[in-house]
């Protein structure tokens, strides 16, 4: 029970043994390279030089070399940017959404129009055919006015 206490688990990376390329680093190499071994210590660096698949282990690797403090402001930080993403997901459903609601209202104002223009169509043979204007209102549904116009 002592001695298991007292270890832990651990990830021991032999840089050495990684093949590369010539003159170039490897992603494991690219992320290894925050840390400044003889210091051991991270050495200051910007995100952006770095792919966006790396930012969760970079973030990581920092969040466990700060302190208590540093460590419950970088959960804040995290529980906020995890909201944020929520809401942003939340709100691009929600525009996809919308934008179909749209496009269902466009395809049914086209398709009332067609029907309209349809009533109309049969308003003016009923007419045509000498009916009297209540026998065409009651049929096409159209108003006196819109009958007058034909």
């Amino acid at each position: 029970p002592f001695i298991e206490g007292i270890s832990h688990d651990a990830i021991v990376i032999q840089i050495p043994a990684i093949k590369k390329k010539k003159g170039k680093k490897t992603d494991l190499e690219k992320v290894l390279s925050v840390f400044d071994v003889a210091m051991m210590r991270f050495v200051e660096f910007e995100e952006s030089e770095f792919p966006v698949s790396h930012y969760s282990i970079l973030k990581r690797l920092i969040y466990i070399s700060k302190d208590v403090e540093t460590q419950k402001q970088m959960d804040v930080e995290d529980d906020f940017l995890d909201e944020l993403r929520i809401r942003e997901e939340t709100h691009e459903e929600l525009q996809m959404k919308l934008e179909e609601k749209e496009k269902l209202l466009e395809e049914e104002k086209k398709r009332a129009e067609e029907n309209r223009l349809k009533l109309i169509k049969t308003a003016k043979f009923l007419k045509s055919q000498n009916y009297d204007t209540q026998t065409i209102i009651n049929i096409t549904g159209l108003s006196q006015h819109e009958i007058d116009k034909l």
